[in-house]
């Protein structure tokens, strides 16, 4: 038996007018909307059907093509248990009025989706007396998410088929559909609108606008009120706070949905039970009540209706092949874990983001939560011993700045790029960190001596100035000014940890990025020489970090990782940097592009900074290097390589 879903039977879809005499021509789905309602309200009589059969009937009459609640296959038919879980769960009313879920599981259990389509039928019910709203972290992730749901929910029924008229209109500039009665049918003056009767997106940004939003929520007025928080994880703390006000509403439901994160994000602190996230098993609980009050539902990443026994996995080559293909399955999760392991299935099941995105449960306290392994490196090769280079050979340099000048040390990382005789691009890092020491008192002579021993390592290497990178937060851009000075030049590049990410769907800050570009770059098998004994080496594994939403990703803050481990990751950071510099220089664009192009994400498809040229490969869409690689290129044919 795979679920409790196994026999499940739902009635024909008949006419029936469950023991009710209603008024002459009532469309059936009409019949079926009203005993919902009457179930939200408490009303219910016996000859109804129970909650959950009322709204799947609304699902299977205006929406038979898009809510896809059984497969039939040769052995018998599968039921889409996580769609039904999550049903019944929404449409077990307690009575009170007053109903509060929270549901985690893995990226693709169908939480958003059907909880949308419980959102888009509780406004039908009752039009002119509902308002839900939607929150998300901001309003183009909700484009990409619930609300592009429900408005496909909106446009698609099948009104006519059922007999009743679209109800309600989409006003896209104010992301709502609004039901106005006398002006839902295309009344000029839209701006006359009552928001109250409809569904509302409203965007809880992580700053003040995000208070701004939530009094706006806090505020909100109607007979039934409605609010599902998608997104929950990545929100600040205290986001839930209007439910104490929401909750003065005759009938008001709250609803928070995430992929499990960290145990104290918004999301995991009010899915905790009163004895904590610890106490629950991976493996048997799936709901429970939690410290709040709320009711919890765990969609394990096993219990996909693609795990079914009727599925012969043996045949399942491609996500299409499931009977689910929106769903997951064992053949993305052994993907996902391949890429999380670099290279190994096994390492891969034991990382964070696997818990995450592919069991959907808040990681074990075995799952390593370093981006940098053993593995890593051994895997793409990044530990064999450096390529003789014999064309088109280019220095690179980065460092970090210390500043406690009363004896630091400053951390200097090269490498070299090159082609070896085989043609084969490769990068031979420096086996440590240089350090550069200066013994001074004085904090200006420090900046001066400390500087001068940077300019004079950069040229001892015959490096060009503008492949030389180094930190420029708080007090380093004085040490870059002084090295500018004392070099005479003004080529060397600066690089922020500090600020917003190019990618800011997968990193959650400028930091985060460069430590994940750095690792995207040993995964394109191009470099060697990395130490897994030396100081920066142990400095990169002991640098955690974490991932929340859907494949967004945040480093540990350096204070923090300094005070964990004693010590500051500086030989790290400068080997962070110097990553940062080679990419920059557009030299292996081509091989990152490779690397990242093989990352699909089930909603989005291929990563959207990637495009497939005629030749087949993944290269960025702005490649504002490409002038670069082009004259290595040449180089390379010129030496015959």
């Amino acid at each position: 038996m795979h679920s409790k879903w196994d026999n499940f039977e739902l009635p024909q879809l008949t006419e029936n007018n469950y023991g009710i005499k209603w008024p002459p021509n009532t469309a059936q789905i009409t019949k079926e909307l009203l005993c919902f309602k009457s179930h939200r309200m408490g009303t219910h009589t016996r000859g109804m059907q129970s909650a959950l059969v009322h709204f799947l009937n609304i699902q299977r009459m205006l929406f038979p093509t898009m809510v896809q609640l059984y497969v039939d296959v040769p052995k018998g038919r599968i039921w889409n248990n996580y769609y039904l879980d999550i049903a019944e769960q929404l449409t077990d009313f307690n009575g009170t009025g007053q109903d509060r879920n929270l549901f985690t599981g893995p990226a693709s259990a169908n939480k958003t989706y059907c909880v949308a389509s419980y959102v888009f039928a509780s406004f039908l019910m009752a039009p002119s007396e509902t308002l839900a709203m939607v929150s998300t972290t901001s309003g183009s992730a909700s484009e990409r998410r619930i609300w592009a749901d429900i408005k496909d929910f909106h446009r698609e029924g099948k009104y006519d088929d059922c007999g009743i008229a679209r109800i309600g209109e989409i006003i896209e500039y104010q992301k709502a559909i609004v039901f106005d009665e006398g002006k839902e049918l295309g009344a000029a003056d839209k701006n006359s609108r009552d928001f109250r009767n409809g569904i509302s997106v409203i965007p809880i940004a992580a700053d003040q606008t995000g208070d701004t939003a939530l009094s706006t929520i806090q505020g909100s007025k109607n007979r039934f009120v409605i609010w599902a928080l998608d997104e929950m994880a990545q929100m600040n703390q205290g986001v839930t706070r209007p439910c104490g006000n929401l909750g003065q509403n005759p009938h008001f439901q709250f609803i928070g949905i995430a992929n499990a994160g960290d145990p104290t994000d918004p999301h995991g602190l009010d899915c905790s039970p009163p004895g904590g996230i610890e106490t629950l098993n991976v493996d048997v609980d799936r709901r429970w009540e939690s410290s709040t009050g709320k009711k919890v539902l765990f969609l394990h990443g096993d219990d996909t209706p693609n795990n079914h026994p009727f599925v012969d996995q043996s045949k399942m080559k491609k996500v299409t092949d499931f009977p689910f293909p929106y769903a997951s399955n064992r053949l993305s999760a052994n993907i996902a874990a391949k890429e999380y392991g670099n290279g190994s299935i096994e390492k891969g099941k034991e990382t964070i983001d696997y818990y995450k995105f592919c069991i959907g449960f808040w990681p074990s306290a075995s799952a390593s939560s370093s981006l940098y392994t053993k593995n890593l490196i051994t895997s793409f090769n990044a530990d064999k011993d450096h390529d003789i280079l014999v064309g088109g050979i280019r220095a690179f340099g980065a460092g970090d700045f210390g500043f406690s000048y009363g004896g630091d040390s400053n951390s200097f990382f090269g490498a070299n790029f090159g082609f070896n005789n085989k043609g084969q691009k490769r990068i031979n890092f420096d086996s440590s960190a240089t350090t550069i020491r200066c013994n001074v008192k004085s904090k200006d002579e420090f900046i001066k001596q400390t500087a001068l021993g940077f300019v004079r390592e950069i040229q001892k290497r015959k490096i060009n100035y503008r492949d030389f990178g180094g930190d420029t937060g708080n007090d380093a851009s004085l040490m870059m000014n002084e090295m500018s000075r004392a070099a005479s030049t003004y080529d060397f590049v600066g690089i922020s940890s500090i600020g917003n990410p190019v990618n800011t769907k997968k990193y959650k800050n400028k930091v985060t990025e460069l430590w994940f570009q750095a690792r995207d770059l040993i995964r394109t098998g191009m470099c060697r020489g990395i130490s897994t004994t030396a100081d920066y080496y142990l400095q990169l594994t002991q640098r955690r970090y974490t991932s929340f939403g859907k494949g967004c990703n945040e480093i540990e803050q350096k204070a923090k990782c300094k005070k964990r481990i004693g010590r500051s990751p500086d030989d790290a950071d400068a080997f962070i940097y110097l990553c940062y510099m080679i990419i920059r220089s557009g030299l292996v664009d081509e091989e990152l592009a490779q690397v990242r192009a093989v990352k699909y994400d089930a909603e989005d498809g291929l990563d959207s900074d990637y495009v497939e040229t005629e030749a087949g490969v993944f290269v960025p869409k702005q490649n504002p290097f490409a002038a670069s690689m082009r004259k290595e290129e040449e180089l390379r044919k010129k030496i015959h390589l």
